[in-house]
């Protein structure tokens, strides 16, 4: 039993020893860890440069921005077209049948008195249920300029939408490959939409972005042509 108990302490050692091993080696390690990222974050803070651009003064500038404007702008104009045409299309197709509608009423009127009481009441009976039918196509066609005016008005949302990501995709990686020229810690977002209250006007350079997007612009708009 001795010899078994001796066995059994000896393994238990052993276990320690590797714990303590492996938990203080563990523990050196992510001191050299904490203590590198100390060391870079102190070197960024020690370096760090900040700039900004201004968001508005870019889209008022960003000539691409003038291009997407235009397309939906065409896009809003065509909408507005195509809500007209149907819109006049069923104005004269329901102002017909008013028409035709009020001539059957003025001729029950001019011979109403020579007919019996039950034509009478047979020929009423018939304007009513065709007035209800008139009634009921005038609804539906309000229904339907309502609905083309909904779908279209969401296509153009998310048509702007979509150039609106564009434009934002185009400008971040080209702030991407600016800044490996000069590497800034923080490019920040002054205006509508952007996170800066007030920032010294030295740190602006929106006017070098915009120059910069334009000249690439400019240059895919060439490539397009050929």
């Amino acid at each position: 039993m001795n010899k078994i108990s001796l066995a059994v302490n000896s393994v238990l050692i052993i276990a320690v020893g590797v714990l303590y091993y492996f938990h203080f080696s563990g523990k050196k390690e992510e001191v050299v860890t904490d203590a590198n990222l100390l060391a870079n974050r102190d070197s960024v803070s020690r370096n760090l440069t900040i700039v900004y651009i201004n968001i508005d003064s870019l889209w008022e500038q960003y000539n691409y921005v003038d291009e997407i404007n235009t397309i939906l702008e065409a896009k809003k104009n065509a909408m507005i077209s195509q809500i007209s045409s149907k819109t006049s299309q069923l104005e004269s197709k329901l102002g017909t049948k008013s028409e035709t509608f009020q001539k059957k009423v003025q001729d029950f009127e001019s011979k109403a008195e020579g007919m019996s009481q039950a034509i009478q009441q047979i020929k009423m009976q018939q304007l009513q249920e065709e007035n209800q039918a008139l009634e009921q196509e005038h609804m539906e066609a309000q229904q339907s300029v309502a609905q083309l005016k909904e779908e279209l008005g969401a296509q153009l949302m998310q048509e702007e939408a979509k150039l609106n990501g564009e434009v934002q995709e185009i400008i971040t990686a080209y702030l991407g490959s600016y800044n490996k020229q000069h590497n800034y810690t923080f490019i920040l977002a002054k205006g509508t939409g952007g996170g800066v209250m007030l920032a010294h006007d030295a740190l602006d350079i929106t006017s070098e972005i915009v120059s910069g997007l334009n000249k690439e612009y400019e240059e895919k708009q060439k490539e397009e042509k050929k």
